[in-house]
């Protein structure tokens, strides 16, 4: 059987923002108003060890994910 199980990491990346100070571009780059989009891929790098479960309550994630398929039975 094959599960669809939610997961998540972190990536990092390096992006360009436009200001007269350091501490200003620190501010912009927080991108509340998430108007910043995301690099590319290909130019931003796996944070290491960030990977781990989006969810781990099995019946939510049957639910949610799997549309409630049942298990296998033995």
């Amino acid at each position: 059987m094959t599960w669809r199980i939610p997961v998540t990491w972190s990536m990092c990346a390096v992006i360009p923002i436009e200001a007269d100070t350091l501490k200003e571009a620190i501010e912009i780059a927080r991108d509340e108003k998430g108007e910043i989009p995301l690099p590319p891929a290909t130019e931003s790098d796996y944070v290491d060890s960030s990977w781990c479960l989006s969810h781990d309550d099995t019946e939510m994630v049957r639910q949610c994910y799997n549309e409630g398929k049942k298990d296998k039975q033995p």
